[in-house]
């Protein structure tokens, strides 16, 4: 398979061709690309499974409707980072940079973004499935019709993000900082809101539905 890059010195003859995108359409397995510079590189259409790409360096990378499972992304820089249509499964973007990233209508399953940046990004229409998100950096940013299914977003700071028709079903939000959010027609189903800050939000058309707003009063 032409479009098969399965070692070290194929990805980099691929990326010295000079070609203007080396990557698009490919399928990158097994690489260990921890602390590469593909920052602007066009990996539209691609396939990356199993690869490490920790720490690396991939502002304004071009990843529109590619298919990433089991890729480690921890600690790598993906400001501006477009991910439009893709779809992630058991990723690790911890400690990720995604500031001002474009995540619209993303399919995501099973990822982690404990203590990811997210001030600024775009998540407009994404699913997020049995994700963790404890933690992140998420002001300002923007999560119109987004659906967060069983997802754990402890500690979470989402103060004036635009949660506009968010669905949270299932979802740990202990802790969590919604601070002038704007929550309209957000529906909260079966969601642990313990300690979360509502100060400030927009609420018209909120609904919440079984959730749980404060600790048990001990057994007497």
């Amino acid at each position: 398979m032409a479009n098969l890059i399965t070692t070290i010195d194929a990805f980099r003859h691929r990326l010295d061709s000079g070609e203007a995108m080396p990557f698009q359409g490919a399928t990158l397995r097994g690489l260990d690309l921890s602390g590469v510079d593909l920052a602007g590189c066009v990996l539209a259409d691609c396939r990356i499974e199993q690869c490490r790409l920790a720490a690396a360096r991939m502002r304004g990378a071009q990843l529109q409707r590619s298919v990433m499972h089991e890729v480690d992304l921890c600690g790598a820089c993906l400001r501006g980072a477009s991910f439009d249509r893709a779809l992630l499964s058991a990723c690790d973007l911890s400690e990720a940079d995604l500031r001002e990233a474009a995540l619209t209508d993303v399919r995501a399953q099973g990822l982690l973004l404990r203590g990811a940046d997210l001030r600024g990004a775009n998540a407009g229409e994404a699913s997020l499935a049995e994700s963790i998100l404890d933690g992140i950096d998420a002001d300002r940013g923007r999560f119109v019709g987004t659906w967060f299914t069983q997802c754990s977003l402890r500690g979470a700071s989402l103060r004036d993000a635009t949660l506009l028709k968010a669905c949270f079903r299932d979802v740990d939000l202990v802790g969590a900082d919604l601070c002038a959010a704007d929550l309209r027609r957000a529906n909260f189903e079966r969601a642990d809101l313990r300690g979360v800050d509502f100060r400030g939000c927009r609420t018209q058309g909120l609904r919440l539905r079984e959730v749980r707003l404060f600790e048990a009063s001990p057994a007497q």
